[in-house]
């Protein structure tokens, strides 16, 4: 679908320029029964746009024309976004930057801007929607901004503002501009596209991973980035997605006589010089609380009545990009064991890979009853298969 091109560089002067407009055909399904008129070229979308109120308002909390979303039910199923489409001939080859003043109120879920370039058949090209960095909760009015790359083959561009869950927000002061080089672009397509390296970056157990490929060896199972923010096996028995600070996974349990479908939702937070994530795991019938915490120094995994707890004390320490822990049944024999590698470890961890790594390489002590002095050398991190096509639409 494609809509009047981004002429205007302000809500304001859109507004007042198609004040009294009838906002009745593009936004009956949104729940709007009182609200003025989207300005010409301004829709609403969304998975559930008919659970949202969207409206023009003239004098917006922070200052000027704005428009406004807000949550007209009780437990909105999915998300509504105002947005425009538009050619994008004159940006070819340019850098832009969307940015609007964003203000929001009880956001259960989340709220972003967001922005997509689109080339021949659909394709992405480039993509953000502020998910790595949401707004949450009750915000004050700040600018907030989405930079890409228009490709010299690009066809159409889409932008807007996207709120998920209950509560409400209002977008004002838009401005689509060119900017040059030394404004980093905040690109989620680019930044799978262009992985830091061909080899595998981390590893828990068995797991390793790449930006593109999660693996776990002794089961074959792989999954690819086949969306930003989306990965999967190509069964669909292993899938994982982010949206905002949370991951969703789910998984078979192939140490059942029949496989289990495990499914649950993490988050992450730092706690001095550890990762914590935290979050459910299990069936639809029952889920178990998911508490994963480790440093350098040490690992603990506890979920229901499984438990690990390793340390780094008296395991030897053979490669200088791992980190290798240990269990001890006596003094002298191991009964658990476990190597984790690489960008694990950052501060900025990717967290769909990490969660993966090791909710796959499982809460279950390996058992391995070896003396001490027989501790395996930690294998190197593999090289990766060929990584899949660039990721198609969000």
């Amino acid at each position: 679908m494609e809509t009047s091109a981004f002429t205007h560089r302000s809500w304001r002067r859109l507004v007042t320029l198609v004040v009294g407009a009838s906002f009745a055909a593009v936004a009956a399904d949104a729940g709007s029964s009182d609200g003025g008129g989207l300005p010409v070229g301004w829709f609403v979308a969304g998975k559930a746009p008919q659970h949202y109120r969207v409206e023009s308002l003239p004098a917006g909390t922070c200052g000027g024309s704005a428009a406004s979303v807000a949550s007209a039910v009780a437990a909105p199923q999915g998300n509504v976004s105002v947005m425009q489409v538009f050619r994008a001939d004159k940006y070819r080859g340019m850098r832009v930057r969307f940015s609007a003043t964003v203000t929001t109120k009880d956001v259960s879920g989340w709220a972003g801007l967001w922005m997509r370039v689109d080339g021949p058949q659909q394709k992405t090209l480039a993509f953000d929607n502020m998910q790595a960095r949401p707004l949450r909760g009750t915000t004050g009015c700040g600018v907030q901004a989405v930079v890409l790359e228009v490709a010299q083959s690009a066809e159409v561009i889409a932008l807007g503002l996207v709120v998920e869950g209950t509560g409400s927000a209002q977008l004002s002061g838009i401005d689509l501009e060119a900017v040059d080089d030394s404004v980093p672009t905040t690109d989620l397509v680019a930044e799978a596209r262009d992985a830091r390296s061909g080899a595998a970056i981390g590893r828990v157990g068995s797991v390793w991973f790449t930006d593109r490929i999660v693996n776990r060896q002794d089961t074959n199972v792989q999954l690819k980035l086949v969306a930003p923010g989306k990965w999967s096996d190509r069964a669909g028995d292993y899938t994982a997605s982010v949206e905002g600070d949370r991951v969703m996974a789910t998984a078979l349990d192939l140490t059942q006589p029949q496989p289990l479908a495990l499914s649950g939702e993490f988050r992450f937070r730092r706690d001095g010089d550890a990762t914590l994530i935290e979050g459910t795991w299990g069936t639809a019938v029952k889920k178990h609380p998911v508490s994963i915490r480790f440093s350098r120094t040490a690992v603990d995994l506890t979920w229901g009545f499984y438990e690990r707890h390793l340390k780094v004390e008296k395991a030897p320490q053979l490669a200088a990009h791992c980190v290798y822990y240990a269990q001890w049944a006596s003094p002298t024999r191991r009964s658990d064991e476990l190597q984790v590698c690489g960008v694990v470890f950052d501060a900025d961890a990717p967290r769909v890979q990490t969660v993966l790594a090791f909710v796959l390489s499982g809460f279950r002590r390996l058992g391995t009853g070896l003396p001490l002095d027989e501790a395996p050398v930690p294998p190197k991190l593999p090289s990766p298969q060929p990584p899949p096509p660039t990721p198609g639409r969000p």
